[in-house]
């Protein structure tokens, strides 16, 4: 394949998208990190030279090395693809993403970012296609791989630093869940005793935890808890259960199923479904219900504007016969080591 020209000298039109220029409708923006070498994508990529898009590597041609370190050397920081093709372009993000975590040759903010890509467009489609048939195969296989391939990324501070920023910006029910699997996941690896399927399950439980909800009115989650009618708040408290319900054609880890039905459950006995209390409730599942009122405290929700992790660690703190207290304790840890505390 040949080499693309420097970025003054690509004027051949052979290589030109178009003489106009392309709105943002039209094409999507991706980073140049995520041009693995001996890798090949089902889309074209364009760079942009003052207002027009030049083709620099056709659909279905291989990535080099060369294609990275020429981007390098005429100073492009973004590259882009069709927004037609930005299906091929996730489906290649899903496929390398375990590569692109593991490559210390991207700066850790853009592998935080390509994880986000990646992870955001798989769980929105959990939460918006209602678990289709099609989930039940690929692309739950998908989603458990994803999760696989985070764990050991997410232990590195930094990462987690810079994939908990990328989720706050969101305001979904998916940026919610994913938000929780980091959360869960970093905290989780904290004990030594917990194994590659424990974790696995862990941060599926974490993506699936909430998906009882789409089976329920949505104006009853716009809601602050106080304004809900007693026959409101008796269906919203049936979520945990109507989920284990919505996924129970998926091939969940036994973990997985008891992260969905207990993620209300309190330390104290007063939580639901269940009102099960102390070690009845399995410590991953402590973990996972602890990261989620915290990332729902430090989000904004129908419950009030985000707290601060200052706030929110404060709230957890004067209410600590709700939750483990040791769990408490690394969670803490685990945030100020990343700096989000």
């Amino acid at each position: 394949m040949a080499h693309p020209q420097p970025i003054a000298k690509l004027q051949a039109p052979a290589r030109m998208v178009k003489d106009q220029q392309y709105d943002e409708v039209s094409v999507v923006e991706i980073s140049p990190h995520a041009i693995l070498p001996q890798t090949t994508g089902g889309f074209s990529v364009m760079l942009r030279h003052q207002d027009r898009l030049l083709l620099y590597c056709r659909r279905g041609e291989q990535f080099t090395p060369a294609h990275r370190d020429r981007l390098a050397a005429m100073g492009i920081h973004r590259l882009y693809i069709h927004a037609h093709e930005k299906k091929f372009y996730e489906e290649y993000l899903h496929r390398n993403l375990p590569k692109m975590l593991d490559d210390d040759g991207i700066p850790v903010d853009d592998r935080a970012l390509l994880w986000g890509q990646s992870a955001a467009g798989l769980v929105k489609d959990i939460y918006q296609e209602r678990l289709s048939r099609s989930l039940a195969g690929k692309r739950f296989a998908r989603v458990e791989h994803m999760v696989q391939s985070s764990t050991d990324f997410i232990r590195n501070p930094d990462a987690l630093k810079n994939i908990a920023s990328y989720v706050s910006r969101g305001y979904s029910e998916y940026h919610h869940s994913l938000g929780v699997m980091v959360l869960a996941l970093s905290l989780a690896q904290t004990y030594e005793h917990f194994d590659d399927e424990t974790l696995t399950g862990l941060g599926l439980g974490a993506i699936f935890h909430d998906i009882g909800k789409i089976r329920l009115p949505q104006f009853i989650f716009a809601k602050k808890p106080s304004e809900r009618t007693p026959q409101e708040m008796a269906m919203a408290c049936s979520h945990p259960t109507l989920g284990v319900v919505v996924a129970g054609s998926l091939p969940l880890h036994q973990l997985t199923i008891q992260c969905i039905l207990f993620h209300h459950e309190m330390e104290n006995g007063q939580g639901y479904p269940s009102g099960i209390c102390g070690a009845d409730i399995p410590l991953p599942v402590k973990i996972l219900s602890l990261c989620n009122v915290y990332e729902n405290l430090t989000r904004a929700t129908a419950e009030g504007p985000a707290k601060t992790p200052f706030e929110a660690l404060s709230w957890l703190k004067e209410r600590r016969d709700r939750f483990d207290v040791d769990v408490i304790r690394r969670l803490i840890m685990v945030l100020s080591k990343a700096d989000l505390a």
